[in-house]
């Protein structure tokens, strides 16, 4: 397979699929649906998730597993999207409590950078801080005029790229090896005080049409909360008691990688997608519930770090 990437696969379906997902317990007594909790791992790695659900309008939900020995759950209302050609294009608002912002942060990216964002966080020193992430097209050319930057056109502009200060020689060393395993851009701008590690998604960003990005850039800033940037409605801390699991998958890595689910009906119409990781190197048992779909026969397409692995059909009853 391209890129070297060998991966062992075995799947099972389960006879049964129409078993219910269970609610979840919520801390001071919420619930949620039980969308929370889609993937997941046999292991007590860290690990987050994104699903999209293909209705009228999208439905987002967004899980982080073993963040410091916690989960965490974000749902619709706190993503922001534009719809580009059939697809959607989505960024969701991160202000998470366990990270540290700069006050003028606008704390929105893309979900599937947010995946590879936070797997590299999770590693570096506590009094790190991201200083910048979404930026509108004029503070874009504002900081083009003030030669803060050299280029109109930057990946801040629709949520592919976020900055961090107070570093470590060691942050820096984690984030490189990181960043070439999954296709990211990681550069050291400013100087001074304004020394600050610049990450981008390059595999995203470089499948973007650059002269639709100041259309894609106003859209979504008009669609951000002006008034509650720094809020997550909710920022939900939750433990799962049961999660039955409609299929399994064992996987062997060889490099960081992420995951892509692409779920389709029998005419090829998109559903559903999940993007989860970062998996390590190494064996990975990765259990799906699929209840978020409705009942009919479906296509699950199987990616791994963007390449194609393998389709499989099955029911939901």
């Amino acid at each position: 397979m391209r890129n070297s990437l060998f991966v062992s696969f075995l799947l099972i379906l389960f006879i049964s699929i129409n078993v219910s997902a269970g609610n979840v317990k919520l801390r001071e007594n919420f619930e949620i649906a039980p969308n929370c909790k889609f993937i997941w791992t046999d292991n007590k790695k860290f690990l987050s998730a994104f699903l999209v659900i293909y209705e009228q309008e999208p439905d987002f939900h967004f899980v982080v597993f073993n963040y410091k020995n916690n989960n965490y759950y974000i749902g619709k209302s706190n993503f922001i999207y534009v719809k580009k050609n059939s697809d959607v294009y989505p960024l969701v608002n991160f202000y998470f409590s366990f990270l540290s912002f700069n006050n003028k942060t606008v704390p929105y990216i893309h979900p599937v950078f947010l995946i590879k964002y936070l797997f590299i966080l999770k590693d570096v020193n506590k009094d790190a801080k991201i200083t910048d992430a979404f930026r509108t097209y004029d503070e874009q050319q504002l900081y083009l005029r003030r030669k803060w930057t050299d280029v109109d056109i930057s990946p801040h502009l629709i949520g592919l790229a976020a900055d961090l200060v107070f570093y470590t020689k060691n942050d820096i060393e984690n984030i490189e090896r990181i960043s070439r395993e999954l296709f990211l851009k990681n550069l050291v701008h400013g100087s001074k005080g304004n020394r600050h590690q610049h990450l981008q998604d390059n595999r995203l960003w470089l499948g973007i049409q650059k002269d639709e990005i100041p259309l894609i850039s106003d859209k979504l800033s008009k669609s951000a909360d002006s008034y509650n940037l720094h809020i997550i409605k909710p920022d939900y801390a939750f433990e799962a008691e049961y999660f039955p699991a409609t299929s399994k998958f064992n996987f062997y890595f060889d490099k960081s990688s992420v995951l892509k689910i692409i779920f389709e009906n029998l005419y090829g119409v998109k559903k559903a997608e999940i993007n989860a990781g970062v998996f390590e190197e190494g064996n990975s048992t990765v259990f799906l519930n699929t209840n978020f779909l409705k009942e009919g026969f479906y296509k699950m397409k199987i990616y791994i770090n963007d390449y194609f692995f393998r389709e499989i059909f099955f029911a939901v009853k």
